[in-house]
């Protein structure tokens, strides 16, 4: 196992706050920290509610020791975010609440990214980050990162969270041998979650849509027995399954239906970076945006405090954007202790005109001065099925915006908005990238930039203004 032996560590096993809480406000998910919960028990019950589990925040007591932690320098061999970062993640305090000491926890999770770099050919490190002074804005590049995107952060926590269960809780150590994981993905997902499945030799099911491309599908089946990838056909009533037959036609998206089906049929483990279906995934994204202040604040942006004008996201089914809004909320209320945040960034939803499901939500959310927390009760009148999704980034072709209330919040509370692109845009900033920055991105990972680009010709972003921040995600496979 490779060695990542600590500057300080802590005494032992500590108990910390492991309790959840459901966007829904009608439920507590209860259960022991050992218990595995993903999603809210009330769900089914109250279908017309947005539900996603979150974990509670720590008291004030807890947080001051966690941040200070995370602040504290790790050896060069432990430049993982997830060991950098570990105290503010939930694995961690279930960890350490259920007797594991700080140090094995790092081994832990040091083994299983060496594992991930042998199946995948790279663990996870901090990823890039560079300034475009032609665009004021921060460069965060992730398609060097595990999978080539983003997608495996979010993955990497619920895996994490998985290992410390089957490692010290006696109830769950067999869920490896009895359980499957599944995820419903149209590539960069599905590529994440198949490279960490079989780097911890737990098998998984992949559903994935016919017209997947056919890089992401030789990729999906190298990995071996632990992958099984699932096609789904649209207008077809079942798909063949490890389970045998499974109802393909539950759900407009037919992957979207055979992975919850899995899960309510035969208890298949959500490993997906829907918030509503595994709360904890968006947790995973934190680390992005905190490596993202930690680059800004190295490089003297803003002086001894940061500020930021706009954050551009592209949103599919919105898990990025809801994690990295989060994350800069905890950074600016104090969670990292070594960064300040005079001003977070607006959040800014970008989507494509051939599939903008979020932007028609918050556009009616305005229309009748809902909040988030309000529309979120009403979710058919929000939220619903986006006809015949088209466009050239088709990675964000997700015909529901899952995490849209996390998301709709998140630009509530920072005075951004949705915007939506249209295709040329998006070629050109594919276009730029890849001349000016070098960087291999496929159009879903350009998709910010285009966010960006449509401000600055309509002159929505000024000049002298807070710089702003894009994300580069997705290599380019065609």
């Amino acid at each position: 196992m490779p060695s990542c032996r600590l500057l300080s560590t802590s005494a032992g096993a500590k108990t910390y706050t492991t309790s959840l809480r459901c966007t829904c406000g009608f439920c507590t998910p209860s259960g022991s920290a050992g218990t595995p919960v993903f999603k809210c028990p009330q769900a089914s019950a109250l279908p017309n509610m947005d539900h996603v589990i979150m974990p509670v925040d720590p008291p004030s007591s807890e947080l001051k020791s966690l941040a200070a932690m995370a602040s504290s320098p790790t050896p060069a061999s432990c430049d993982s975010p997830f060991v950098r970062f570990r105290s503010l993640l939930y694995p961690y305090r279930v960890a350490m609440s259920l007797g594991m000491s700080d140090q094995s926890y790092v081994d832990l999770v040091v083994d299983l990214d060496s594992k991930i770099a042998a199946v995948g050919g790279t663990g996870f490190r901090t990823t890039p980050c560079s300034y475009d002074a032609s665009m004021n804005a921060f460069v965060k590049n992730e398609t060097g990162n595990v999978a080539q995107s983003h997608k495996a952060r979010h993955l990497f926590n619920v895996m994490t969270y998985l290992s410390v269960l089957q490692a010290v809780e006696p109830s769950a150590k067999d869920m490896k041998s009895t359980r499957r994981l599944v995820v419903a993905s149209c590539g960069n997902a599905g590529l994440a979650a198949a490279t960490i499945a079989a780097a911890a030799n737990w098998p998984i099911d992949v559903c994935i849509p016919t017209d997947a491309a056919p890089a992401v599908v030789d990729k999906l089946k190298s990995f071996g027995e632990c992958v099984n990838v699932v096609i789904c056909p649209r207008a077809t009533e079942t798909v063949d399954t490890p389970h045998g037959p499974v109802r393909a036609d539950t759900e407009a998206d037919p992957t979207f239906a055979v992975f919850k089906n899995l899960i309510a049929d035969h208890e298949s483990i959500p490993f997906s970076v829907q918030g509503s279906e595994c709360g904890i995934a968006i947790e995973g994204m934190h680390t992005l945006a905190w490596e993202i202040l930690e680059q800004a604040q190295k490089a003297g942006q803003g002086g001894a405090s940061l500020r930021f004008d706009k954050m551009f996201v592209q949103v599919g089914g919105g898990a990025l954007g809801s994690g990295l809004v989060q994350g800069m909320e905890r950074a600016a209320r104090g969670d990292l202790a070594h960064v300040k945040v005079d001003k977070a960034p607006e959040l800014v939803c970008v989507q494509a005109d051939g599939n903008a499901p979020l932007d028609r939500a918050f556009q009616e959310m305005k229309k009748h001065g809902k909040s988030a927390v309000d529309a979120s009760k009403d979710r058919e009148t929000y939220m619903f099925p986006w006809a015949n999704p088209s466009s050239v980034a088709t990675g964000i072709l997700d015909d529901e915006t899952y995490d849209w209330v996390a998301l709709s919040k998140g630009m509530q509370d920072s005075g951004g908005g949705t915007l939506v692109v249209v295709d040329d845009v998006i070629r050109e900033a594919n276009k730029y990238i890849k001349g000016t920055h070098g960087v291999n991105v496929c159009m879903t990972g350009s998709v910010g930039l285009a966010g960006l680009m449509t401000m600055k010709e309509g002159g929505q972003v000024k000049e002298g203004a807070d710089p702003n921040i894009i994300i580069f995600s997705g290599a380019d496979r065609s």
